[in-house]
């Protein structure tokens, strides 16, 4: 799909009838920031990967879902940073399946005593050899502005699509000063 196309369903929105989100829910592959760049809003979007020799459909598929979404985003005035994502065999029913690292908990308010706003990064390397994408994914959010906070233990839950947002729940928030 060409960038002409992406305009041309923006102008006509009854022409994106082929177009869809990836994933069950937005928060799979997209991170909101709430920082901007050049006067436009900042998105976080997973960049699928795989191993050399492990390419496969599913993961290339994926991925050129994501670039449309990228280009899409873009032409609607969103700046956009491409974080990576394997797209490996689970441990438990053998699925390849992305890695959520894009499905964070992120505060926008600075916490006293931090120079930086904390987010809580899913990580995989527990179980799976996937250590290398945990550093990758927090260098990213450190050097977006964020103190990234390693939440382990996540590989037990990627066969069922699951990383930190969804299984937290704020049950009452007291403002910072």
């Amino acid at each position: 799909m060409s960038d002409d196309d992406l305009r041309s369903m923006m102008r006509d929105p009854t022409g994106a009838t082929g177009i869809h989100q990836c994933g069950f829910h937005v928060d799979q592959f997209v991170s909101v920031t709430g920082i901007r760049l050049c006067d436009r809003p900042l998105l976080l979007v997973a960049k699928p990967t795989w191993e050399l020799g492990q390419r496969n459909v599913l993961a290339e598929n994926l991925k050129q879902q994501l670039d449309a979404c990228v280009r899409l985003l873009e032409c609607q005035g969103f700046r956009v940073v491409r974080n990576p994502i394997p797209m490996e065999v689970t441990t438990d029913s053998g699925k390849r399946l992305p890695r959520l690292y894009n499905n964070v908990l992120l505060e926008n308010a600075i916490r006293p005593g931090k120079s930086r706003p904390l987010v809580w990064v899913p990580q995989f390397g527990d179980v799976e050899p996937l250590e290398k994408y945990d550093r990758l994914n927090l260098d990213i959010w450190h050097q977006l502005g964020f103190e990234p906070v390693s939440v382990p233990g996540w590989s037990h839950f990627a066969s069922r699509n699951g990383a930190v947002r969804c299984a937290t729940k704020v049950l009452a928030r007291n403002s910072f000063p």
